[in-house]
């Protein structure tokens, strides 16, 4: 069997919350194969973006982390200082949610493009702009001669997420970490960033792992997909099969709190699910999502579920092989 090109390994993240360590991502496994995309889905606070920090080793001051990411069977914890740099530099590159908190605004969008080429490749100014501008208009930037001059504060929101791909893709990385990349955009500038991407993958035959809380949007462009809820991963599917019949009651309830139109072309009444997200730490013992599930009975309260084969899939449910069947869940006493 190939060794995937992306391995994370029971990874948990713990963080200085006022002033005490909380665990915010738990024992968080999965893998990603070469050329293949992997959706990371939940709602705020799950720990989707953490989990990313910990691969690249972007996390805050006062962070620790256990387990292990491993890239082309190379641990990225015991990378020395140097071979990080080249790692990030060379071989992984991550596009994060909000490009002008990334971008330096003194500074020219060539600048921030060429930089990482003149200093890890050792490639020349001229020859790092030429590449810049191919770059800019791999993403359909127009004038990209001109835009190379420019600052980031002249440039759309649209367009600077496209500076942003192409500065994370200028290397011609193995793999892409994009950090919820469309959420500050209106709905038509997404769907054209989500269409560059997706192409640009498939040329390039590139992995990914793409951060959203939109499952839709996660079964159109990746070909896996996992679900994190308090900081676990609760569920892991083939994302075409995960749209249609998700096994954890998590998925199902953001499956049915999504939008839509019904048969008359009305918009239909949104399913919201009720109480709110926890965080990692907030987590009970038994299963987190416990007090907003419709199927909550004792033994979740009591047992944490773990990850279990469900249906070509994985799902830490208590039942989820009943849910997936569709079956009832009868003659158990309600929590």
């Amino acid at each position: 069997m190939t060794t995937p090109l992306l391995e994370v390994d029971s990874l948990s993240v713990t963080l200085p919350v006022d002033g005490r360590p909380q665990t915010v991502v738990s024992d968080v496994s999965f893998s990603v194969g070469a050329g293949e995309a992997l959706g990371l889905v939940g709602e705020s606070g799950s720990g989707k973006s953490m989990t990313a920090r910990a691969i690249m080793r972007l996390l805050p001051k006062g962070a620790s982390t256990l387990g292990d990411v491993r890239f082309d069977g190379t641990s990225v914890p015991d990378m020395s200082a140097k071979s990080l740099r080249e790692w990030r530099s060379m071989r992984v590159a991550m596009v994060f949610q909000d490009p002008r908190a990334h971008i330096n605004p003194v500074r020219p969008i060539g600048d921030f493009l060429c930089e990482v080429l003149v200093a890890n490749r050792k490639v020349g100014r001229k020859q790092a702009e030429r590449r810049a501008v191919e770059a800019l208009r791999t993403v359909h930037v127009a004038d990209a001669e001109r835009r190379l001059r420019q600052y980031s504060y002249e440039f759309s929101g649209g367009l600077l997420q496209r500076v942003m791909i192409a500065a994370a893709l200028i290397t011609e990385p193995q793999l892409l970490l994009a950090d919820e990349p469309t959420t500050a955009l209106d709905v038509t500038t997404q769907e054209e960033v989500m269409a560059i991407i997706d192409e640009l993958r498939r040329d390039r035959q590139m992995s990914m792992v793409f951060i959203t809380h939109d499952l839709e949007l996660a079964a159109a462009v990746c070909d896996r997909t996992a679900v994190m809820y308090a900081g676990r991963l609760v569920e892991e599917r083939a994302s075409d099969r995960l749209h249609r019949d998700g096994a954890h009651p998590y998925t199902r309830a953001l499956l049915g709190a999504r939008p839509s139109l019904d048969v008359d072309g009305e918009r239909g009444t949104l399913a919201a699910i009720p109480g709110r997200p926890l965080a990692g730490y907030e987590a009970p013992d038994g299963c987190a999502f416990a007090d907003r599930c419709p199927y909550c009975h004792p033994v979740c309260r009591s047992e944490r579920p773990e990850l279990t084969p469900v249906h070509n899939g994985l799902a830490a449910c208590h039942f989820a092989e009943r849910i997936a069947d569709g079956t009832v869940l009868e003659g158990l006493p309600r929590a």
